[in-house]
């Protein structure tokens, strides 16, 4: 039940939002990442190590399906 409810307020939404805005908006966020990422990566614990690879991955990923 919950999870018909997400799907159609998700599809409603995103339906609104243009590829490109979400794509902008990914690549944003994975810059933002990775920089953090890399400020936090002498400090104990992965976490530092964690978010520079998903902020590199989110960045990829934009920039593969953006000039393929």
């Amino acid at each position: 039940m919950f999870d018909e409810v997400f799907d159609l307020i998700a599809d409603a939404v995103l339906g609104f939002v243009p590829n490109v805005v979400l794509g902008a908006l990914t690549l944003l966020v994975g810059l933002a990442m990775t920089a953090i990422g890399i400020a936090t990566v002498g400090e104990p614990g992965l976490w530092g190590e964690v978010l520079t690879v998903v902020g590199l991955s989110a960045v990829v990923g934009v920039l593969a399906l953006r000039y393929r």
